[in-house]
């Protein structure tokens, strides 16, 4: 037997109501209008079907369709009645936290025939993150919906949203130490390479081919090998910020949909990932968040496939680790690891890169610019539709003052860094990372620190 709703509690108060008004009152009007809506009741009861004749079956696709500008992921349910015929069945799926449907309907209500299907089809813009699906709502009832029974039908679901990763061609990277595995960055150490080194005494066992048969023949009785610079490959460890106090969200007034600082961050992040194990070079990463999330050192596509995850779920935190020095993240990494943070930073971050250089690491800071992420190009903005232009927050005069000081504070804590001998980049998020990165990681940049920005003098 399925449970009653409000309709039905309703009906069953007002019958109570009637008969006890015709039992004071003594009238058979009354009386006989509450055998009515009994009727009614005892109909919308007798036409409920059996619970052991209901039988329904679910099957969920989720996949990836282009829509117009942007990508969709559309979401498709199959509900198949297996058993008797059903008069009223009503169909209900959850889209998922923090997704607005764009397209189709969550909820369906009608007949189904036995052997009849129906569907649930609707679609969402993609907005990274991990979406997992595993039932959807089934409410039964007789046709007056007096009497209904919910099922939780199995129909398993899933789909990750990798962040956008802009493209980045190879990067010179050259850091202070190496890995010993064989790789493409030279160590200057004579070993295996293509580039020439140096000529030492022949040993046994040292290929014929490497010998050098001129100097050989100037010195009797000697035999001497050419050696080559040995190359190998770089350890390096990615830091992100998802912090919330770092972060800042724009919600556009047309569309309803939300743009956020921490989406570049997760962007530059991933490419960088990309990047250097594409090279070979063994990367790992740490996520701060509401708690900090390490992916370990590893290499090839499996690390990238570990790394892209760990994006795609992290989201940002409002409490937890407010400030890098309340936890050292420096124990995850080797000794010979290139440092790389990502972050807006806050004035109190400074001490972690004391400690980082304390520790005898090389640091680099890529630090997305919060003031261009908010401004943005004002030449660019829409109107919304009641014809009310917007106006470039920096301009205004209740808040020029305020940004300035703001911005003349960032400037100071970056140069501050940078002469730490760690090497900074101001990302405005407008403008592409890659030429940024590919000159902070320039060896002379990268031993002595410094300041890499594109932006335009005021």
């Amino acid at each position: 037997m399925g449970t009653v709703n409000n309709k039905t509690l309703t009906v069953s108060l007002l019958v109570a109501g009637l008969f006890l008004a015709a039992l004071m009152a003594r009238s058979g009007d009354l009386a006989w209008l509450a055998l009515l809506f009994l009727a009614y009741l005892g109909v919308g009861i007798f036409q409920y079907p059996a619970r052991e004749l209901v039988r329904l079956e679910a099957e969920r696709h989720v996949s990836r369709t282009n829509g117009g500008d942007a990508s969709m992921i559309e979401v498709r349910v199959r509900v198949r009645n297996l058993g008797a015929n059903l008069v009223r069945v009503a169909l209900c799926d959850e889209p998922g936290e923090g997704l607005v449907v764009s397209a189709g309907a969550l909820e369906w209500e009608g007949p189904l025939r036995a052997g009849d299907e129906a569907q649930l089809i609707y679609s969402f813009r993609e907005k990274r993150g991990s979406y997992v699906w595993k039932t959807v709502h089934a409410r039964v009832s007789d046709p007056l919906g007096v009497v209904e029974t919910e099922y939780l039908l199995p129909a398993p679901g899933e789909i990750d949203v990798l962040p956008e990763q802009p493209a980045m061609r190879r990067l010179p990277l050259r850091p202070r130490s190496t890995l010993h595995a064989p790789g493409s960055i030279p160590a200057r150490v004579g070993g295996s390479g293509t580039d020439f080194w140096g000529v030492r005494e022949y040993h046994p066992g040292d290929p014929l081919r490497w010998l050098d048969w001129r100097l050989t023949a100037r010195h009797p009785r000697k035999f001497f090998t050419k050696e080559f610079e040995q190359e190998e490959i770089a350890d390096v460890g990615l830091i992100v910020d998802a912090r919330g106090k770092t972060n800042l969200s724009i919600v556009d007034p047309i569309s309803g949909e939300e743009d956020s600082l921490f989406e570049h961050t997760a962007s530059a992040a991933g490419a960088l990932a990309e990047a250097f194990l594409h090279q070979g070079h063994r990367v790992s990463m740490l996520v701060f968040g509401c708690e900090a999330a390490p992916v370990f050192a590893g290499y090839g596509k499996v690390q990238l496939n570990k790394i892209m995850r760990c994006l795609a779920n992290t989201r940002v935190g409002g409490g937890g680790i407010h400030d890098f020095s309340d936890y050292l993240p420096l124990r995850m990494f080797s000794s010979r690891a290139l440092l790389i943070v990502i972050s807006p930073l806050v004035r109190s971050d400074r001490s972690f890169f004391l400690r980082l250089r304390a520790a005898g690491h090389q640091g680099l800071l890529i630090s997305p610019d919060p003031f261009d992420f908010m401004g943005g190009d004002p030449a660019q903005v829409k109107q919304p539709a009641d014809g009310a232009a917007y106006r470039d927050w920096r301009r205004r005069p209740e808040t020029g003052l305020a940004v300035r000081a703001a911005h003349l504070e960032r400037n100071l804590l970056l140069r501050d860094i940078s002469q730490m001998q760690v090497g900074v980049i101001d990302w405005r998020v407008s403008e592409p990372l890659y030429p940024l990165v590919r000159a902070a990681l320039k060896p002379e940049h990268l031993r002595r620190g410094g300041l890499q920005s594109r932006k335009e003098p005021e």
